[in-house]
């Protein structure tokens, strides 16, 4: 019985980094509502959103792989966010987003923030988020494995995540 229990705990491990996004996702949509709304200032809920990814107890787990910039609403990486987000729920297509992308104002002047690559974004915000100091290489790199396990398999993964 112990055993079933410890491989059930083991399972549910590797949803918690997802569970975290998600959850961070919702407060962050709720954020962003209430501050379209009026109920808040828009500085307010832009510093709640912020605070959210550099909350410090996780579980163990990195903080979501998000950059600051995706909390100043109305922004391009708000914008970008949530084109990703739409992405994900299968309302768009990888084409729509790159072309819907570039037509975004406001990119910023380096890099090829239209190109999609969800693992990189993710692996440049932990990395980020690492440098800052919100969060240990460890926590990362499990974190990391759980994502690129799925799309590349154990061994790229491994690979891939060596911060």
């Amino acid at each position: 019985m112990f055993l079933s229990c410890w491989l059930s705990g083991c399972a549910l491990l590797g949803y918690v980094p997802s569970l975290l996004q998600n959850d961070f996702d919702e407060k962050r949509t709720e954020l962003k509502q209430q501050a379209d709304q009026g109920l808040v200032s828009k500085e307010a809920a832009e510093r709640a959103c912020v605070l959210m990814l550099r909350g410090v107890d996780r579980h163990h787990t990195a903080p979501p792989p998000y950059p600051d910039e995706v909390c100043q609403f109305g922004s391009f990486m708000d914008k970008r966010y949530e084109l990703t987000k739409a992405l994900n729920q299968g309302a768009i297509s990888p084409k729509t987003w790159e072309h819907t992308c570039r037509d975004l104002p406001d990119q910023p002047k380096t890099g090829t923030p239209c190109e999609l690559n969800q693992l990189q974004d993710k692996l440049t915000a932990w990395r980020s988020q690492i440098e800052r100091g919100y969060t240990s290489k460890e926590a990362v790199t499990l974190d990391c494995l759980t994502v690129a396990r799925a799309e590349y398999g154990e061994k790229r993964a491994k690979e891939i995540c060596q911060l």
